[in-house]
């Protein structure tokens, strides 16, 4: 654990210590710290960049929808690349493909490394 997790939660830790030392008060109950960096097995790994994977595809397939009902249903005088709603959708979508991308990338990466 950082040193900056420990800063932040140290009052956490010191009230879990406390509940214990009200539970058996007979008891020696001592707080320790020490560092611990928990490294993802690689299945772990797998299924977790797996299932962004899928979100991203799903979010991908929600904004294409977004976009093709509000394109669907433009009637105004005025071009649809305008309308706020358009550019606010359009956006998301790119950064969901790009984002996408770069997670296939990764598992294509993590496929080759085996």
């Amino acid at each position: 654990m950082s040193v900056q997790f420990y800063d932040r939660w140290r009052w956490y830790f010191e009230y879990r210590a406390a509940l214990l030392k009200v539970k058996h008060p007979k008891s020696y109950v001592q707080l320790n710290q020490g560092n611990y960096e928990y490294v993802l097995p690689d299945d772990e790994l797998r299924i977790k960049l797996e299932n962004k994977i899928r979100a991203a595809k799903c979010k991908i397939t929600e904004f294409n929808r977004k976009l093709k009902k509000l394109i669907d249903s433009w009637s105004e005088l005025f071009p649809i690349e305008e309308h706020p709603d358009y550019s606010k959708i359009s956006g998301r979508l790119n950064w969901y493909k790009e984002n996408l991308q770069l997670l296939l990338n990764e598992q294509k990466s993590m496929s080759v490394n085996k």
